[in-house]
Formats: C-alpha cells, sequence, structure tokens
C-alpha cells in the first residue's frame, strides 16, 4: 500500500492489492484500489481481468461499472 502513496503509477502494487483483497472476500478495498489505479490513467483493460485471485470480482456488475467508467468500455456488463 506504501508504495502506491509514494509512485501513483506503481500499478504492479495496484495490481497486488487488488488480488489479495479480493482473495480475503474485501472487495470494497479491491475496488478502491481498482478505481485509484485508472484515475491515475492505468489503461491495459485485458490485463484487468487476469488479476489472480479476482475472477468472482471481476465478473461483477461493480468491478466491470469502475472499469467501464474510466475506459468507456468493459468486458462484462455492458451498460450505458
Amino acid at each position: 500500500i506504501l508504495s502506491t502513496i509514494v509512485d501513483k503509477n506503481d500499478f504492479e502494487s495496484y495490481r497486488k492489492i487488488i488480488s489479495l483483497s479480493a482473495i480475503d472476500q474485501d472487495n470494497a478495498t479491491a475496488l478502491f484500489y481498482l478505481e485509484k489505479m485508472l484515475q491515475n490513467g492505468y489503461k491495459e483493460l485485458e490485463s484487468l481481468y487476469n488479476i489472480e485471485g479476482t475472477l468472482a470480482l471481476r465478473i461483477s456488475k461493480e468491478y466491470n461499472n469502475v472499469i467501464k467508467k474510466y475506459l468507456k468500455t468493459s468486458k462484462y456488463f455492458m451498460v450505458d
């Protein structure tokens, strides 16, 4: 977590936090860091659907809505 404060573009650290949070079933924290990562300019759509331990989370409406908000598209739940 500290590395994301020091370097807002350390996207690998965001991915690790999202992974660990999802594995711990702490979806609120995972979604928080997903949004922070996207706010800081992360653009790799496909890699957001390959974060270890996030299967249940990444097919959720909440996860896809956050992605769509910043990248204008998502893999699941194509909402307007």
